[in-house]
């Protein structure tokens, strides 16, 4: 029951393919406080945009921010998915996440399109598939901070009207909540989305921008595919991506993300996520009927979705994710007594 096996991808017929991707709808939203609490329905996190000056040194309070970010124990650790449920039920928007087949992290949506290979936790509830990323080093408590983090994180600063001396708030932030449809899959997911476009704060991601760096002098283009993905999967419709060299400003480009790909090139991305997403579903699903127990599924995907594979989680790996948390699956059990009300 714990041994590693190939997912059949074979069997395609619960599949509608081509599997097109419809645009996302927003129907809810949540500020994430310093210490990292969840307000819903909340914009005060949601910072509006300022023109960066150009000159401005971005590697400003460099060794600030390493101690910072470096110390912190839960810096790059894979979020779970409790702030997004927490989100909904406060809400009142638990009903998108019901009426769903996905409910995941877009972070997991863009590696899956991109077809980087990630591990996975995976659960049925209800009908309800839930995805969260595997986190291989739950204990490690430092972690090592590339001088391109703190460039990143201090331009978000300078453009929403803040000193980039790598001293802000560091886990301030703003998330929107969409579903869209990808073929006969509805999906729900939450993401950050940097800031508003004017003063005009409305709280919807249509008039909110993605902020990015590149340095002048990288021999790699930008990532370009990446922050299409993560753009368009919230509805963000404009990047703003601040040129460096050395750290220091040089110019600022915005890019129009309907404009970045045309959508059809991307199909066969569309359709193989689609079939994972699905036959992924089924396999849950089909363990299920046959009375075989509903446990939590560790997934391995490789390069382009090729041979993903899964296994059941054995107790032991189950107490080891969840720790002294009480959950139903990778689901909080909070969650779980508000739809069973």
């Amino acid at each position: 029951m714990f041994v590693d096996m190939d997912l059949n991808l074979s069997d395609c017929s619960d599949v509608l393919l081509p599997a097109i991707r419809t645009p996302p709808t927003q129907f809810a939203c949540m500020s994430l406080s310093e210490d990292r609490e969840v307000h819903a329905n909340s914009t005060e996190f949601l910072g509006t945009f300022m023109p960066p000056p150009i000159g401005t040194n971005l590697q400003a309070g460099l060794s600030q921010y390493r101690r910072r970010v470096g110390s912190d124990p839960l810096h790059n650790h894979p979020n779970r998915l409790d702030r997004t449920l927490k989100m909904c039920l406060d809400s009142g928007t638990v009903d998108e996440v019901t009426a769903s087949q996905i409910v995941t992290h877009r972070r997991i949506m863009i590696k899956l399109l991109y077809g980087t290979a990630q591990q996975l936790n995976v659960f049925l509830y209800n009908g309800v598939m839930y995805i969260e990323e595997y986190d291989p080093e739950p204990d490690r408590t430092h972690t090592f901070v590339h001088n391109g983090e703190c460039i990143g994180s201090n331009f978000e600063a300078l453009c929403t009207g803040k000193s980039p001396n790598g001293i802000h708030n560091l886990h301030a932030r703003w998330y929107a909540g969409v579903t869209f449809n990808l073929g006969n899959l509805k999906i729900v997911l939450a993401g950050e989305v940097d800031c508003q476009k004017d003063s005009n704060v409305t709280g919807q991601t249509k008039d909110c921008l993605e902020l990015k760096t590149k340095c002048q002098d990288s021999k790699w283009s930008p990532a370009k595919l990446r922050w299409y993905f993560q753009s368009s999967l919230i509805g963000v419709p404009t990047i703003i991506l601040g040129w460096h060299k050395e750290g220091v400003l040089t110019t600022v480009d915005v890019i129009d993300v309907a404009t970045m790909f045309d959508e059809t090139t991307l199909q066969q991305r569309h359709d193989n996520v689609a079939v994972f997403l699905t036959s992924l579903r089924q396999h849950c699903m089909t363990h299920m009927m046959k009375k075989a127990g509903n446990p939590i599924w560790r997934v391995m995907t490789k390069q382009r979705l090729r041979r993903p594979t899964i296994r059941a989680l054995n107790p032991e790996e189950v107490r080891s994710l969840n720790r002294h948390d009480a959950r139903i699956g990778i689901l909080p059990s909070w969650f779980v007594r508000a739809l069973q009300r």
